[in-house]
């Protein structure tokens, strides 16, 4: 379960329990919740404040030049419901008789709603407090993409648990790369709504309201974890990744590994069987499959792969010429002797990049399934430049089941003089 005491929306803090307790600690009229405590100060060790928590005038609502800012202590969470829920579902077909088929499982959009307080010393303060949530909750401050001016949403990061300073490192950076989680493209479609007010003996204000998060990606994400760099030219792991094996280049023959599901099977001494007119195919014409590659492979410690969860890859690709013919396939290596002879149509991904300029980097963002491409020009997206081998859109891989992976890099002979240099980052990602 989600650690409701901490939320930050595009980058920005916007609910820290820790904080608010701090700045309402002297007040009578204040108790926390028991599931939000994190003594000793937990979150102050793992988001360092300057000045300490209670100080106002380090929180990320203060203004010096309003006055009331002063007076607002924070949005202390209540309820967070949403995270944790599956968001799988399906489309029947039912059959002309008995029956039907469930129909492909998809992971579809998340809700997240939140219930929070408000807390102020005064009707200023609160007041203040309520303004600050509805801008805070477009984005922060110094974002260039609002979310009232684009359409597909910020991130929200959070914690997976209550954090426990025994067993989550020991500098801030470790214990946020423990507990860290993220949702990407969040865009909050709901709220603030109309608080409902309550002024205490003492003067206090506790407004409470509520608002929703669309999460446009369903999936958790975890923190990347990088496994290596220069691959294939001095491939180079990561700190503290286990030390794994690269080999190459080696020739690969190219196989046929395409295949139709289910194919019908005829009695050939039977009529011939006229097949149904197919829909449109477009071969790529700027770019032939070799029949040899120069391939290499990559070692992926089992200890990067979780046994029920998973982990999906980002792949970097710099290069200082020009590029054709790149080939990324990921293979699981039961036996860890890196031979992925035996079973040659047995991976996952199977990413050909057919075009990358000079001096550019191409991404194959498995975290956001997008392909981008940096150049002199900035960032742009490439989805055209990768595709699979039967020229077909691949489908973004994902490795699990804890054992040790092989990543194999082909190069089409007739057109690689310089290598590039490639990374590759590992995400875990919850369904």
């Amino acid at each position: 379960m989600a650690f409701n005491g901490f939320f930050k929306y595009d980058g920005s803090e916007v609910i820290n329990s820790e904080r608010t307790e701090a700045l309402v600690a002297s007040r009578p009229w204040f108790r926390a919740l028991p599931e939000l405590d994190t003594k000793p100060n937990t979150l102050s060790q793992m988001y360092p404040s300057s000045l300490g928590y209670a100080d106002v005038t380090d929180a990320p609502w203060y203004d010096p030049d309003i006055p009331a800012s002063r007076k607002f202590f924070g949005a202390y969470p209540l309820d967070v419901s949403g995270i944790d829920q599956s968001t799988r579902n399906s489309t029947p077909f039912e059959g002309a008789e008995s029956g039907g088929t469930p129909g492909r499982i998809r992971h579809g959009i998340r809700a997240v709603v939140f219930s929070v307080a408000l807390m102020a010393e005064n009707e200023a303060g609160a007041k203040y407090g309520m303004d600050w949530l509805k801008r805070a909750l477009l984005g922060s401050l110094n974002s260039t993409a609002l979310t009232d001016k684009i359409a597909s949403g910020l991130t929200m990061d959070y914690l997976s648990s209550k954090p426990d300073l025994n067993e989550i490192g020991t500098s801030p950076i470790e214990r946020v790369q423990t507990l860290g989680r993220r949702m990407k493209k969040v865009a909050i479609t709901n709220g603030p709504n109309d608080p409902f007010k309550r002024e205490l003996k003492c003067g206090g204000q506790v407004w409470v309201t509520g608002f929703t998060a669309t999460v446009g990606n369903p999936f958790e994400i975890g923190p990347d974890r990088l496994i290596f760099t220069n691959m294939p030219n001095a491939v180079a792991y990561g700190p503290g990744v286990a030390l794994g094996v690269a080999t190459g280049p080696t020739v690969y023959n190219e196989v046929d590994c395409s295949h139709t599901f289910l194919e019908p099977f005829f009695d050939p001494l039977c009529a011939v069987y006229i097949d149904p007119p197919q829909p449109p195919s477009v071969p790529l014409g700027c770019y032939a499959v070799p029949t040899t590659w120069n391939r290499f492979r990559a070692s992926i410690p089992a200890s990067e792969v979780p046994a029920w969860g998973q982990v999906v890859p980002t792949v970097n690709i710099f290069t200082t010429v020009v590029q054709r013919g790149i080939r990324i396939r990921f293979y699981e290596d039961t036996d860890g002797d890196l031979d992925v002879t035996e079973s040659p149509c047995n991976y996952v991904g199977d990413m050909l990049v057919s075009y990358i300029p000079a001096g550019a980097t191409l991404r194959l963002d498995g975290v956001s399934e997008t392909i981008v491409i940096s150049t002199q020009n900035g960032l742009q997206r490439a989805d055209s430049l990768a595709f699979g081998t039967d020229s077909k859109p691949f489908i973004w891989p994902s490795l699990t089941r804890g054992n040790p992976w092989v990543m194999v890099v082909d190069f089409d002979p007739a057109t690689t003089t310089t290598r590039p240099s490639i990374s590759l980052t590992l995400t875990p990602r919850g369904v």
